[in-house]
């Protein structure tokens, strides 16, 4: 064997060792790439700081820094229901260095920017982490006797003037009520709050009955009994409270409501870099000490590859635009 060929074939495999090494989570991703070795990795979030998604958000990504041998840090953008976040992100480089939280509020607000939302053409969808459940709950000193969706209605049938609250004009709560009333055929007075802060002090205060929530706001009084749940708007029943059914098992097949958290990147972003940050994801969230301390948070773990998470977010955009239309619906 000459020289030569002895030294081609050590370059050869020096090149396959560090590829290995580089792609780390992703076998075969291109040596060219070095990623994410150039810089640190932003995730935006397109809300407030102090939330329970801003927590869980940082937690995992400290997770993913040891997975990715690299920094990942959590930066606050919000505004204009997380609009203002998204746009910031959609205008970096898609180079795998900023990515961004999607979150059911963000994308329902395109509809209410009159904006277009094409997920294919704008986004690399990196994959969900977890669920925000929705529960409907009825303050038992209020609304007595109600244990069913069924029941609610009729109570509400008998009495016109009857309201519910929400945290906020076009939340995935509101919208969630006014689709099942539009099929019930029901009148329903929506109060809404600028937070679940003040809707939950008047629901517990007796000023408002009904109370479509997030589950990590409504579950320690439900499980105090000062709220009673009735249904559960996720795709199936949450394992805090087994007993209590889903929307669709009281008679709304196919109805699920439940909020999304998931990370995007740009579109453009190498497919490699994206399956990176798709299996770094996956293997965070099959964590047992990660997930327990998402349920404790009060959200329901939940990882979906690129292309399932791509079709739900799209879909969602969808089905909430067409209610937001059909009701005349404004923020």
């Amino acid at each position: 064997m000459s020289d030569l060929t002895r030294r081609n074939i050590l370059s050869s495999m020096t090149r396959l060792s560090l590829a290995a090494t580089v792609g780390g989570l992703v076998p075969g991703l291109a040596l060219a790439q070095a990623y994410p070795s150039r810089k640190p990795i932003t995730i935006v979030l397109p809300t407030p700081p102090g939330s329970g998604t801003d927590a869980t958000l940082r937690m995992l990504a400290q997770e993913a820094e040891g997975l990715l041998k690299q920094t990942v840090n959590v930066e606050n953008r919000p505004g204009a229901s997380g609009h203002i976040g998204l746009q910031y992100v959609l205008s970096q480089p898609a180079d795998g260095y900023t990515l961004a939280l999607l979150t059911s509020t963000a994308v329902v607000a395109y509809n209410y920017l009159n904006k277009p939302f094409d997920m294919s053409k704008t986004w690399a969808a990196v994959g969900s982490y977890a669920e925000v459940p929705i529960v409907l709950v009825v303050n038992p000193a209020v609304v007595p006797s109600i244990n069913t969706l069924a029941q609610l209605f009729e109570y509400a049938k008998s009495r016109p003037s009857t309201n519910y609250t929400t945290a906020g004009v076009g939340s995935m709560a509101h919208l969630s009520m006014e689709s099942l009333r539009q099929i019930v055929g029901v009148t329903l007075q929506h109060i809404p709050y600028k937070g679940s802060g003040q809707a939950l002090i008047d629901v517990l205060g007796g000023q408002v009955g009904i109370y479509f929530s997030d589950l990590p706001t409504a579950m320690p009084h439900i499980r105090s009994g000062k709220l009673k749940a009735i249904a559960v708007a996720g795709a199936k029943r949450d394992s805090r409270m087994p007993d209590v059914p889903t929307v669709a098992e009281q008679g709304f097949p196919g109805f699920e409501a439940a909020s999304f958290l998931g990370l995007a990147a740009p579109a453009g972003t190498a497919a490699g870099v994206v399956a990176m940050w798709s299996e770094a994801l996956r293997t965070v969230i099959a964590r047992p000490a990660i997930r327990d301390k998402l349920i404790d948070a009060g959200l329901e773990p939940n990882y979906q590859p690129p292309e399932v998470f791509a079709k739900r977010v799209q879909a969602r955009f969808d089905q909430t635009g067409k209610i937001i239309r059909e009701r005349g619906i404004t923020p």
